[in-house]
């Protein structure tokens, strides 16, 4: 399906952005989708081509156990020819402790470096590139944060070797044209014609949503992209409510109580996705439910 099909079909919006971690690496992590991460690395992080030529993506892989897995991380590893190593992740919903998680990520790239013993003490480039779906810092000025761990009062680089760099995407600058910034506006894209108009900005980003358009019309990618959609959210209402009621109940009432909140949102979830006529394999992949709950889900649904 082309841009022009969308918009013959008078579809408002697209089903789902490339902000969806699972679309996002589907997307950039394999195949073609290779050429458009190197695109995309040089427009953001400002690294020649030349240098981008021999990256290899260390984690290409996606199955559907990890779109349901609460505690996985969709990024995207890739290392380049002279030994340094780029984290790329999507982040949607802001939780309490994502900039500690942000680092923490980035420490273990520089630690895995080192062997017991080992006193060389030389340690390649590790990058991390975190774009997040939402506003992160207070400023209203600095839409684009690249950020060196550490720095001294006159703000000089102590170490280039470790670096975190942010991009809040509801903060990018519509109006500003660059290649960064028509990376940025197709992960925001929300409908067909914000497609069309990303697409006439240059003939990388043409081949981009063309490839992207293929994507969201390939049956499996949408189910991969639609289970981890309805995984998300499922555990960002579980992570909410149970951090609430965990002062008023204690810990141990609350895990019970969310416990609980899990198995019947579950259920829903099955529900309305049978009544999507969604197959039996995708909803059992979406729950995790026992294979005789969704059967009597299945047959209710039927009737």
């Amino acid at each position: 399906m082309t841009i022009s099909m969308f918009l013959n079909e008078r579809m408002d919006d697209l089903p789902y952005r490339l902000v969806n971690d699972a679309l996002f690496k589907i997307f950039f992590a394999r195949d073609v989708g290779i050429e458009f991460l190197k695109h995309f690395l040089s427009a953001c992080l400002k690294i020649p081509m030349s240098a981008l030529r021999n990256v290899k993506v260390l984690n290409p892989e996606l199955t559907g156990e990890q779109v349901q897995e609460k505690s996985v991380i969709l990024d995207i590893l890739i290392e380049l020819a002279d030994g340094r190593k780029i984290q790329v992740e999507i982040q949607v919903a802001h939780h309490k402790w994502f900039k500690h998680r942000v680092i923490y990520q980035n420490a273990q790239l520089i630690t895995e470096q080192m062997e017991r013993g080992d006193k060389s003490y030389f340690l390649s480039q590790r990058i991390s590139l975190v774009l997040t779906d939402f506003e992160m810092f207070t400023d209203d000025s600095g839409q684009f944060h690249h950020q060196f761990i550490w720095r001294d009062e006159q703000g000089q680089v102590f170490s280039d070797v470790t670096s975190i760099h942010v991009v809040e995407l509801p903060k990018v600058p519509i109006l500003t044209d660059s290649a960064e910034v028509d990376w940025y506006r197709l992960f925001q894209a929300k409908t067909p014609e914000e497609l069309q108009e990303i697409s006439k900005k240059s003939e990388v980003m043409r081949k981009a949503v063309s490839h992207l358009e293929y994507i969201l019309t390939d049956d499996n990618s949408r189910q991969l992209a639609e289970a981890r959609a309805h995984y998300l959210r499922l555990e960002n209402d579980l992570r909410a409510s149970g951090f609430d009621e965990g002062f008023e109940l204690g810990e141990e009432q609350a895990t019970v109580r969310e416990r609980e909140r899990a198995i019947a949102e579950k259920i829903e979830i099955a529900r309305e996705g049978f009544n999507n006529g969604l197959p039996f394999p995708i909803v059992q992949m979406m729950t995790r439910l026992e294979d005789s709950t969704l059967l009597e889900i299945q047959a209710e649904v039927a009737q």
